[in-house]
């Protein structure tokens, strides 16, 4: 009974954040709601591509592609004065704007939010690098079963 109680409170918490967000295809692209127990969620905020701590994170997913992949994580790069994308999507500006300020980050802060497949925030931090993303990820109880059936 508690577990169905979280699970409701998450989708509603994540349905009504995103009715709040915005309308048409911004509110559909910010819409968390849909990757609910299929990913896990990065979201990457960062003021530019070009800052150092976003090309960090993103040379280490590049060289950790089979490990991203085996833990179900879907990247969001939300760039305040580019292009922001899901996986290789790109998204709208307003719905990256919608998730900046869903996460209450400033368009000039690099931030890091994990959110696990359950719908809750996991981690947010300024810095964080993909290894301790990985050992977090590692770590959760369906991860752990997740890697258990696989060895079966």
């Amino acid at each position: 009974m508690k577990y169905i109680c979280l699970v409701l409170g998450s989708l509603l918490v994540l349905g009504a954040a995103s009715a709040a967000s915005g309308k048409g295809g911004d509110m559909e692209a910010a819409d968390l709601s849909k990757y609910l127990w299929r990913h896990r969620l990065l979201l990457i905020f960062s003021p530019s591509s070009q800052t150092p701590a976003f090309q960090e994170l993103a040379h280490q997913l590049k060289q950790q592609r089979e490990g991203v992949a085996d833990r179900d994580l879907l990247v969001f790069s939300l760039i305040s004065d580019g292009q922001s994308q899901v996986g290789e999507d790109v998204m709208t500006r307003q719905a990256a704007e919608n998730l900046r300020r869903r996460f209450q980050v400033a368009a000039d802060e690099f931030r890091v939010v994990l959110i696990g497949k359950d719908g809750t925030v996991k981690l947010s931090e300024r810095t964080v690098r993909l290894s301790e993303i990985f050992a977090l990820i590692d770590s959760m109880p369906m991860r752990q079963q997740e890697m258990r059936e696989k060895a079966r």
